[in-house]
């Protein structure tokens, strides 16, 4: 049979998993993000410092640093190598609920999407905003990288999806015909 972990104490919002596999992290409405050992199931730490839901995580690519952003407006960077401690920085860019993180694939580059209708990008070396699109006419749900790393597509309820091209700047182009929302 299956072994049920109760670990978070309300409703998980996301998971990530390690490229490594044998570890992944998640994120709940408990405002807590939390690191697990897949093989022993126990959690390893505990990240407590969202002052409201925890909604979206992610893990770059050279596992060593997690990202979570919540409902308080902010994206949250975590060290993986010292889960428990502080954050290691807090982006509070976003001007509404954050729906989406996600590191691109070199790892270096993170990016976040929110109901505040934008998509920030984020170099996590320097710790500064690298890139601020006005994305959608509604809330921007999710986020998803190209693996080369050149584009971003975003969906939204505005019935849209698009294409961001990251070396321009700008819109390559919108996928309009959805009769209702696109929410992933």
């Amino acid at each position: 049979g299956s072994t049920v972990i109760k670990a978070h104490q309300a409703g998980v919002r996301d998971v990530a998993f390690f490229a490594s596999g044998n570890r992944m992290v998640s994120c709940a409405d408990d405002k807590t993000v939390k690191l697990w050992c897949i093989a022993t199931q126990k959690v390893l730490g505990t990240m407590v410092e969202h002052k409201n839901w925890v909604k979206c995580v992610s893990v770059s690519s050279d596992q060593r640093v997690g990202a979570s952003g919540s409902d308080d407006k902010q994206v949250k960077l975590w060290d993986l190598s010292r889960v428990g401690h502080k954050s290691v920085h807090t982006f509070s860019d976003h001007l509404d609920v954050v729906s989406d993180v996600s590191f691109g694939p070199d790892g270096y580059i993170l990016a976040a999407c929110s109901h505040d209708t934008s998509i920030k990008l984020w170099d996590v070396r320097m710790c500064r905003l690298l890139q601020h699109y006005n994305a959608h006419t509604d809330v921007v749900r999710n986020i998803c990288w190209h693996p080369s790393g050149q584009y971003i597509l975003s969906c939204s309820p505005d019935s849209t999806i698009k294409v961001w091209d990251l070396r321009s700047g700008y819109l390559y182009y919108t996928v309009s015909g959805h009769k209702g929302p696109v929410n992933a």
